[in-house]
């Protein structure tokens, strides 16, 4: 049978009065080793009743009072300031009152608690407190940098979302990067930070950031989703263009607008949109080269493309489809290189490029490049290293800046793009049956013949310097027939 309830308890009204009590309470938990409030999930313990307090047991006691030091703290509050034995009398049971300590009226407060060893001490002790009583801070709790600057978002503080709009409207990519990143940081960091791309990417940003201008309408004060999908839909059916150039203009939109409005181009609204756009308008077939290569190399075997019949432009149009087809290098990167350094060894000639010049895909983890080799056939009027000879040659007086590839009359190096128009010229040169032919086409003839030819893939693969197979096998490999044509070097292999 569990023992009675204790007589009603009061909580204490003074400090000292606290202190008592919970000296007491700290003395009868050393003898009894429980705790103060006892689940009541936990098995029953044997108690051990010492009489003395009111006949109830010690234990059942201080659980009474366990549950009574709850309200501790809020009643503390409403205390009164004049110690007295009679409040401390109401606290405990009427048996233990003579045992308690006599204490005189008007004793004075300590200024300090006595904690026990170990224990930090707790400093000076509160006042009682009025109900009409407020806080007041006596300074920080945190010192605080007055010098450091926060900035918060940039579309809430110097530029309201239609102020950027206006910079939309009047500034290109670079510039509306730099001006964002300028509020932030000074103009060095905000110019570094707006141009983490090459120069080709640059410039098909900056087109197709020109495209949005143009067709952004005059009302849109403010740039949300919806507006970026409506000129996503625009350029799928008024423009015609494919999904996959449609995803280079919302790429092209991707930071500025992130970091202006905060729009998310990874959000699913646009990754449904392009599967969409995809459905409606799949891509075509691989393109694969209208023209012979047979019928070219034996346009390029006459004699008039060799010296001394033949033109500067005619020497062009041979040394440089020869290059293209034995390297199978890239316009840009065979518009870099250079006359100082060239070496002829072993059978073998290496072509340098420009020190300040990147391969494309060449990056931090992948900035291994090959070097541009082919192999010199003497004996043969297709070897291209004969053919380049003879253009070198015709050149050497010329102001070609130090570059190989230069215009037959201006004699000014010709940048990647205008190489590429003379490679095309020379295969409509070499086979006037051709139908819309590309300088990529050279490349892809030149791979694929070699893997036809059983060139180790990985040998392929450096070569080609691409980041992946996929590159390879989805964009330029394909069947390209067999020749009958020999003594010539294509894709680093000699037929």
């Amino acid at each position: 049978m569990p023992p009675p309830r204790p007589p009603d308890l009061h909580t204490p009204t003074t400090g000292v009065e606290v202190c008592m009590v919970e000296r007491q309470l700290e003395t009868s938990n050393k003898v009894l080793a429980t705790p103060l409030v006892t689940s009541e999930l936990s098995p029953p313990k044997k108690t051990v009743t010492r009489k003395g307090w009111g006949g109830h047991s010690i234990s059942s006691c201080l659980r009474h009072l366990g549950h009574e030091r709850v309200d501790l703290a809020h009643k503390l509050s409403r205390s009164s300031s004049s110690p007295s034995l009679h409040s401390t009398q109401r606290l405990l049971p009427r048996t233990c009152w003579p045992k308690l300590e006599q204490m005189e009226s008007n004793l004075s407060l300590p200024s300090k608690v006595v904690t026990p060893s170990g224990a930090e001490d707790t400093g000076i002790l509160p006042s009682p407190r009025s109900d009409n009583s407020s806080l007041v801070s006596n300074g920080p709790l945190v010192q605080l940098n007055t010098e450091q600057v926060i900035r918060p978002d940039a579309t809430q503080t110097r530029r309201s979302r239609k102020k950027w709009v206006a910079c939309i409207r009047e500034m290109d990519h670079l510039q509306f990067l730099r001006t964002f990143f300028s509020i932030q940081h000074d103009e060095d960091i905000a110019s570094r930070l707006s141009a983490p791309y090459r120069a080709s990417t640059t410039r098909q940003s900056q087109s197709n950031w020109k495209v949005f201008q143009q067709w952004l309408p005059a009302d849109i004060s403010d740039i949300t989703e919806d507006v970026i999908l409506r000129f996503l839909i625009y350029l799928d059916e008024v423009k015609q263009l494919s999904p996959h150039t449609t995803m280079n203009y919302r790429n092209a939109l991707a930071l500025p607008l992130q970091l202006s409005f905060s729009i998310n181009m990874s959000h699913r609204s646009f990754s449904l949109l392009a599967r969409s756009q995809f459905l409606r308008r799949p891509p075509p077939a691989k393109k694969v080269p209208t023209w012979s290569i047979e019928a070219a190399l034996v346009t390029f075997s006459r004699p008039e493309f060799n010296p001394p019949e033949a033109s500067t432009e005619k020497l062009l149009l041979k040394a440089l489809f020869l290059m293209a087809l034995a390297t199978a290098n890239r316009a840009s990167e065979l518009a870099s290189t250079i006359r100082k350094g060239i070496m002829v060894t072993n059978g073998q000639a290496t072509l340098p490029v420009q020190r300040s010049f990147l391969f494309k895909n060449q990056n931090i983890n992948h900035q291994s490049p090959p070097a541009i080799t082919f192999s010199v056939l003497h004996t043969t009027p297709l070897c291209p290293w004969n053919a380049l000879d003879a253009f070198l040659k015709r050149t050497a007086g010329e102001a070609h800046q130090g570059f190989i590839f230069v215009h037959p009359t201006s004699f000014k190096p010709l940048k990647a793009g205008r190489l590429s128009y003379w490679l095309v010229k020379s295969i409509k040169t070499a086979d006037t049956s051709a139908t819309s032919p590309a300088g990529r086409n050279v490349r892809k003839f030149g791979y694929s013949i070699a893997f036809a030819q059983q060139e180790d893939p990985a040998t392929i693969m450096k070569n080609g310097f691409w980041q992946s197979p996929n590159g390879f096998v989805n964009k330029y490999l394909f069947s390209p027939g067999n020749t009958t044509v020999r003594n010539f070097v294509v894709g680093r292999t000699t037929l």
